[in-house]
């Protein structure tokens, strides 16, 4: 059972995470974390579902040296999701 909608927000953001010039779109619940929801890309002018997910606690760090993929932080561990 999902917790009470004021125990939660849903958010988004855009980030370009396999690097070829088109953002996609992160939909994140807000509970003690950030958790994915769902994962869209955009092709050919049409949303896309595609797979991967991830949960950070604090924080969510870009890739460096032009690696693709986003770098989570929770709970002590350090996790990366690349597509």
């Amino acid at each position: 059972m999902p917790p009470p909608a004021e125990e939660f927000h849903w958010s988004f953001f855009l980030y370009d995470i396999d690097l070829d010039g088109v953002p996609e779109l992160f939909i994140v619940c807000i509970i003690t974390g950030i958790g994915s929801e769902s994962i869209y890309t955009f092709t050919n002018g049409e949303i896309t579902p595609i797979m991967g997910e991830f949960f950070a606690y604090w924080d969510i760090f870009p890739m460096v040296n032009d690696l693709h993929g986003i770098i989570t932080q929770y709970y002590g561990r350090t996790a990366m999701l690349t597509l």
